[in-house]
């Protein structure tokens, strides 16, 4: 069997990365849940929607949102229409925005779950 060295260090990987070893070394109570990666967890979802609403209410599109909160646009838009909000930083720039505190803005989309 070759070894495979890592061409940045020239070490060779860990023993669970080596090629043919399909499951990664991960041990089954390691491995990723059944839900895929992009599935919104319900209050993810809530709180795409709250700030949604909040958006709308305030008449902000969702590059004013994104130029204030310092976001990129897609951000936002990746936010409000997959349901997908993976750092907490970035819905607290987001409330912000909106003036709000971020248990505000958790709260009222807790509502919505």
């Amino acid at each position: 069997m070759k070894k495979h060295h890592s061409k940045r260090t020239g070490r060779k990987p860990h023993p669970s990365v080596q090629p043919g070893n399909g499951s990664a070394g991960a041990s089954p109570s390691h491995q990723a849940s059944t839900i895929p990666r992009d599935y919104p967890a319900p209050i993810c979802r809530a709180l795409a929607e709250e700030i949604r609403a909040q958006r709308v209410a305030r008449g902000l599109s969702c590059y004013a949102v994104a130029k204030l909160a310092h976001l990129a646009r897609e951000t936002v838009y990746v936010i409000e229409r997959k349901r997908l909000l993976r750092k907490l930083d970035t819905a607290a720039r987001i409330s912000d925005v909106f003036g709000m505190d971020l248990g505000l803005l958790v709260s009222l989309a807790a509502r919505r779950c």
